[in-house]
């Protein structure tokens, strides 16, 4: 065992093996010849520690259509780590555009995509594809810049491919077509190549300006799944008059081309490549590209068979963006950060390969259990704490002043059993005819007057001696209602605060206070102890 080799550590119950381990060799380290060697090994992470890079949308018009979603975004970072889910792009590919999940292109910009119905990873060559129009007469339409601008004379030609499954497809026209549009230098004109694939007539076709060459395939109309659909365009340097070649690998591995068919009289208008369009009705599309390839291609190079690995897989698209985060850091920390904002998962496997998982996995309880495991293991020691907020009422009696309050009878005391609750900011009302705040069970108010009536023969005051009554004064008799005490010269409330309302009930001595409320008042309004100076 090296550095650098593959290392796969498995494991498994009941006979079966479960997902394993799978990376590469970092370092190996033993004592002796008989000693245990130490193996550091790099899961397959280790192929997406590459910085993160994700194309900035560039469209016209209104920004607000899903052009990408998460999927998308996730698959062109495992892409670009060299986990691919579809035939990736060739080396002097012009144009990709995976239709993952969204409209972008991995390598170019997009102009528009119309009319499709969404994004789908139900019978697609690969995937995940676009599902162009079902409706009769409808057709979905496209189209994108190329990320390099080819010369319609010099390049030598032009590779155009497209992925499409015609499964179960019975409604629209269930056709494709690719058109490379050409500007000439100087505004000196445009002309377009059309090349275009009828499932329902069984036929392939090009055309250049009037000028059309077509050919009959049966298996179009007879074999259903994946096909590859691809044609080849050579260019003659001194002129421009274009060759084409069709390319159709039917779902059984056969390929379907034809003779290649020269337009003698109709010259390409020399200039570059300006835009790919693309319209389709009844497929199913994914892995639009086209690339400079001035040879046609043979065997195994029309479809890069043999030349890619499949190492991801893709579940539906479902989280849609309007536009492509800005991204930092490496793809793994990336793809991290999505998978958690959506809930998703990226399973790596031990056969090298990547799987991202929607949330609608987690979406329904299987309805049997697969295999129980029950592990044992010795606990040595156990720590359980018990954590809470500490929750209580706090009530604050501020100090009052009661000099100057007069008062009927002598002081006495009285001691409140009553349980009764403060609640946080709240006036608590309160009869003031009845035992407390001040007033002695044999002490009572008239009601409407509040005459205080007293069975004593002294009138102290608050804050002074207590002294006999002037003589002829009679005992039990009714005293005058006192004015009241001065809370304000222009209110007549004064609110008691439930501090004022613990400070009653906490005094011992608290005399009957002669401040009279007036008729209809609560005893949340009553009149407030005199802050002034005493009165004398």
């Amino acid at each position: 065992m090296r550095p650098g080799q593959s290392v796969v550590h498995a494991w498994g119950v009941n006979g079966t093996n479960l997902p394993a381990f799978r990376g590469t060799v970092r370092s190996r380290t033993a004592a002796s010849g008989s000693d245990t060697v130490t193996v550091t090994a790099l899961d397959g992470a280790e192929r997406l520690c590459t910085p993160a890079q994700l194309p900035s949308p560039s469209i016209g018009g209104t920004t607000q259509r899903f052009i990408a979603s998460t999927t998308w975004c996730a698959d062109h970072l495992l892409r670009n780590a060299g986990f691919h889910s579809c035939p990736p792009p060739r080396s002097d590919c012009l144009l990709y555009a995976s239709l993952h999940g969204g409209e972008l292109p991995n390598i170019g910009s997009l102009f528009f995509l119309n009319n499709h119905e969404g994004w789908t990873d139900s019978r697609v060559p690969w995937s995940s594809g676009l599902q162009t129009s079902t409706s009769s007469g409808v057709e979905t339409a496209g189209s994108w810049a190329p990320r390099t601008r080819i010369s319609s004379w010099l390049s030598g030609g032009l590779w155009m491919e497209v992925w499409a499954d015609n499964q179960g497809s019975t409604a629209g026209g269930r056709a494709v077509t690719i058109e490379p549009f050409w500007v000439g230098y100087n505004e000196s004109g445009a002309d377009r190549v059309t090349f275009t694939v009828d499932f329902v007539a069984g036929t392939a076709r090009f055309g250049v300006g009037t000028g059309s060459a077509s050919w009959s395939f049966p298996q179009l109309q007879s074999q259903s799944g994946r096909w590859h659909l691809a044609g080849h365009v050579a260019f003659d340097s001194t002129h421009g008059r274009p060759t084409v070649t069709p390319y159709l690998t039917a779902p059984d591995g056969t390929l379907l081309t034809a003779t290649p068919s020269t337009f003698a009289s109709q010259a390409l208008v020399s200039g570059s490549l300006a835009s790919v369009g693309l319209r389709a009705a009844g497929l199913r599309l994914e892995a639009l590209q086209p690339a400079k390839m001035p040879a046609r291609p043979t065997g195994d190079a029309i479809t890069q068979r043999g030349r890619w690995v499949r190492s991801a897989y893709l579940d539906k698209p479902i989280c849609p963006l309007q536009t492509i985060p800005r991204v930092t850091g490496t793809t793994w920390e990336v793809l991290t950060e999505i998978a958690s904002a959506t809930l998703s998962t990226l399973e790596l496997r031990e056969d090298g390969t990547v799987r991202w998982r929607n949330p609608t996995r987690f979406a329904s309880v299987p309805a049997t259990t697969d295999l129980t495991v029950t592990s044992a293991r010795d606990i040595a020691a156990l720590t359980i704490t018990d954590e809470i907020d500490a929750c209580r009422n706090q009530v604050k009696a501020p100090w009052e002043s009661w000099q100057g309050m007069e008062m009927d009878g002598e002081a006495g005391s009285y001691i409140d059993t009553t349980v009764r609750t403060l609640a946080a900011g709240a006036n608590v009302p309160r009869a003031r005819g009845g035992p407390g705040i001040g007033l002695r069970p044999d002490q009572h108010t008239d009601a409407g007057r509040g005459t205080a009536r007293s069975c004593t023969n002294s009138r102290p005051r608050l804050g002074s001696k207590a002294g006999p009554r002037p003589p002829g004064s009679a005992d039990c008799s009714a005293t005058r209602a006192p004015s009241r005490p001065r809370c304000s010269e222009t209110s007549r409330s004064c609110p008691i605060r439930a501090s004022n309302w613990a400070t009653s009930y906490a005094s011992s001595t608290a005399p009957a206070l002669r401040s009279t409320p007036r008729p209809g008042w609560s005893a949340s309004a009553l009149p407030r102890p005199n802050r002034g100076s005493p009165r004398r």
